[in-house]
C-alpha cells in the first residue's frame, strides 16, 4: 500500500485535461471487467509452447550495479535480462484481457499476475477486486498454463539461486525471501503518485521494478526517485524502459513516483520484491540512509 502522498499534487493532477482518458476508465471499470472476463472464456488462448521458452536469466550487469545500490540504496542496470528471453517475452507479453482494469487514480495502470506472500497493508483493494479466476492458484499467479514464460520468469525469480544473488547484491546480513511479484501495463495518461511504500516488518527490503518494454523517453512512464512527493526535487528519472531495471530499497528516505505518461506512448513493467523475515525492530531511517 501506497502511503504520504501529496494531496496538493493530486489535486493539480487530477484537473488535467491530460488524465481525461483515466480518468474515464477507472468510471467504466465494471464494464470493462465484465467484457475481459467473457474474452478470457471465448478467446483462443495464447497458445505459448512451454517447450520453446528461453531459459531466464538475470545478467551480470546485476552485480555490476551492487556498488551503486549499497552506496545509495538505489540503482538503475541496463541489459538486465538475457536477451534471447527478453525477446521471447516482449514478443508474447499477455494480452490485456489477463489483466485487472485500472481502478485508482493514484496508481492508474492495468495490473495483473499477483501474487504477494505477505502483505502489511490493511487496505488491499487490488486484492478484492481481482476476478475469480485471477487469484492465485497452485502457490503462483493466475494464467500460468496460458503464460509459461511468466512461470518460467516467476520461478526464476524465487529460486534459491536468484535469492542468494539478491542477497548479496543488498549488501545486509538479513536473509531475504521473494514476496511480491505482479505485471503491469500502462499507456496515456497514467501516472503514480509520489509516494512511498506501507512499512514492512523485516529489516532488509528490496523493491525492482523490471522494464520490459517502452516508448522511453520523457514523460514514458519511467519511476523516479524523489527527495518530496510533488516531483519538485527529482534525484533520477530513467530514459532507456527497455530491458531495464530500477532497484531500490523502500526503507530509505526518498519517494518514487511517475510522471504522467504521454499520448502516443506505453510502458510494460513487472515487479518483484524481496523482504527479510520479520525479526526485531525496524531498520531506523537515517544514518546510513536506509
Amino acid at each position: 500500500m501506497a502511503i504520504d502522498y501529496s494531496e496538493r499534487y493530486l489535486a493539480e493532477q487530477y484537473r488535467s485535461s491530460r488524465l481525461l482518458l483515466v480518468k474515464t476508465a477507472i468510471r467504466l471499470f465494471p464494464v470493462v471487467e465484465r467484457v475481459r472476463a467473457v474474452q478470457r472464456r471465448l478467446l483462443p488462448s495464447p497458445g505459448i509452447d512451454a517447450a520453446r521458452v528461453p531459459p531466464c536469466r538475470i545478467t551480470e550487469a546485476f552485480e555490476q550495479a551492487a556498488p551503486q545500490f549499497r552506496r545509495q540504496r538505489w540503482a538503475f542496470i541496463e541489459n538486465v535480462f538475457d536477451q534471447a528471453f527478453h525477446s521471447f517475452l516482449v514478443d508474447r507479453w499477455p494480452k490485456r484481457r489477463y489483466f485487472t482494469a485500472p481502478f485508482d487514480l493514484h496508481k492508474s495502470y492495468d495490473k495483473g499476475f499477483r501474487w504477494v506472500q505477505r502483505n502489511p497493508a490493511t487496505d488491499d483493494r487490488w486484492g478484492s477486486l481481482l476476478a475469480d479466476d485471477a487469484r492465485d492458484g497452485d502457490g503462483a499467479p493466475a494464467y500460468m498454463r496460458e503464460h509459461p514464460h511468466i512461470r518460467a520468469l516467476f520461478d526464476y525469480f524465487r529460486s534459491p539461486e536468484f535469492t542468494a544473488r539478491v542477497e548479496a547484491f543488498s549488501g545486509r546480513p538479513e536473509p531475504l525471501s521473494f514476496n511480491r511479484f505482479q505485471l503491469t501495463t500502462s499507456y496515456p495518461g497514467t501516472l503514480v503518485a509520489p509516494h512511498r511504500d506501507s512499512p514492512q516488518s523485516g529489516r532488509n527490503w528490496l523493491q525492482f521494478l523490471f522494464y520490459v518494454s517502452a516508448t522511453g523517453g520523457d514523460s514514458s512512464g519511467g519511476t523516479a526517485i524523489l527527495r518530496d512527493n510533488e516531483f519538485r526535487e527529482v534525484i533520477f528519472e530513467p530514459q532507456n524502459l527497455t530491458n531495464s531495471c530500477l532497484v531500490f530499497d523502500p526503507f530509505a528516505p526518498f519517494f518514487h513516483g511517475v510522471r504522467p505518461i504521454a499520448f502516443g506512448k506505453h510502458r510494460w513493467m513487472l515487479g518483484a520484491e524481496y523482504v527479510s523475515v520479520p525479526e526485531g525492530p525496524l531498520a531506523a531511517p537515517g544514518g546510513l540512509d536506509l
